[in-house]
């Protein structure tokens, strides 16, 4: 756990503390009447809140070179994760409607043969690839037919 005391507008002293409950960041602020206020937020979103108060703060705009540098990192480690997730996203999509297909073409079979596949991670690594790439074509056929 984190615990400092700063000043707040009024110049009461506040404590404010940081901790990880049940896998979350809980941030409390203990008031010098006693009063406390407490909220958790995801680890992942940790970084944009730092972010967040260093905007406010004006840090960005200041001669800091070193602050200057951190509030670039945190911008630049926020756009490497929000692209992360959204490509694995895309690729959770992506891989549900390859299963789709596959379930549906098996339906579809003749030779009386039928193995219901219950997710994308079952497949083996050739199936996966097979069935990603029918996929991305089904996609490219949907794409080209609204056009």
């Amino acid at each position: 756990m984190t615990s400092k005391t700063f000043k707040n507008a009024e110049g009461y002293n506040i404590q404010l503390s940081v901790s990880k409950c049940d896998g979350m960041v809980e941030i409390s602020i203990l008031y010098p009447n006693g009063d406390e206020h407490t909220t958790s937020i995801s680890p992942s979103d940790a970084p944009a809140l730092a972010l967040a108060i260093l905007e406010a703060a004006g840090v960005t705009e200041t001669d800091s070179p070193y602050m200057q540098e951190a509030a670039d990192n945190l911008r630049a480690y926020i756009l490497i994760e929000e692209k992360v997730a959204a490509e694995a996203k895309e690729q959770a999509e992506l891989e549900a409607e390859a299963l789709e297909l596959l379930r549906a073409s098996q339906c579809i079979r003749t030779d009386g043969m039928y193995a219901y596949v219950p997710s994308f991670a079952e497949l083996s690594d050739p199936s996966k690839t097979k069935w990603l790439a029918v996929a991305r074509k089904a996609r490219e056929m949907a794409k080209d037919a609204t056009e």
